[in-house]
């Protein structure tokens, strides 16, 4: 019995046919169930699809082990606390949520790729390129790059912008030895400021430093 990823249906089928369960592979099954868990963003919908996957690992073991046989009622007994099975709900959600947000801290930037280059080699025939084939060595591509995100980006550089123009002499933008991904994010806080009228801005030249002011000073 294959799992198609619609856990619904599979659920309907095992209620009205339960020895199906029986050629359930339940390892695809978890291991589908997990994947799809890892991607999904709505966690409330993920919260109700893991008792209903703990079910149907249930509805698997019960088909394949013997049915034991029940105790003996006790009058005495209290009736089970219908909350009491949710106790394991709450740290399962919590946990997603956890790995949902670590997984959008970051994501994957693919690196450029360069076209091959072929050069020329004078005087050899077609007839040679068999033999070269035991030297080739296979192309690895580079891994993607893992960058993080950044919360408020703006916000921050707006920050320091505050605080860089509290001094009396303009600010003098960009210090050379900044990286270049510090420097275009410190230009949009810039753009930013400039278009609310908060800084004047001047260059002398065409490739010269900007001088940054405060507006109206």
């Amino acid at each position: 019995m294959q799992f198609d990823g619609n856990l619904i249906q599979l659920t309907e089928r095992l209620r009205r046919h339960p020895e199906e369960a029986k050629t359930l592979n339940v390892h695809e099954f978890v291991h589908a169930m997990v994947e799809k868990w890892r991607t999904d963003r709505d966690l409330i919908e993920v919260s109700e699809e893991v008792p209903q996957t703990a079910w149907v690992v249930r509805r698997k073991v019960e088909m394949l082990l013997p049915a034991p046989k029940p105790p003996p009622e006790d009058p005495m007994e209290s009736a089970p606390d219908p909350d009491a099975r949710r106790d394991w709900v709450t740290p399962a959600v919590a946990t997603l949520k956890r790995a949902q947000a670590e997984a959008l801290r970051y994501h994957f930037r693919p690196r450029s790729s360069q076209p091959p280059r072929f050069r020329p080699i004078r005087g050899r025939q077609i007839g040679e390129l068999p033999l070269a084939w035991p030297k080739l060595k296979r192309r690895i591509s580079p891994p993607p790059t893992r960058v993080y995100r950044e919360v408020d980006p703006v916000g921050a550089r707006l920050r320091r912008w505050q605080e860089w123009l509290s001094r009396e002499e303009p600010a003098r933008f960009p210090p050379p030895d900044w990286p270049r991904e510090e420097v275009v994010r410190m230009f949009i806080a810039l753009l930013t400021l400039w278009s609310n009228g908060e800084v004047v801005i001047d260059q002398a030249g065409t490739f010269n430093p900007l001088e940054v002011w405060r507006g109206g000073e």
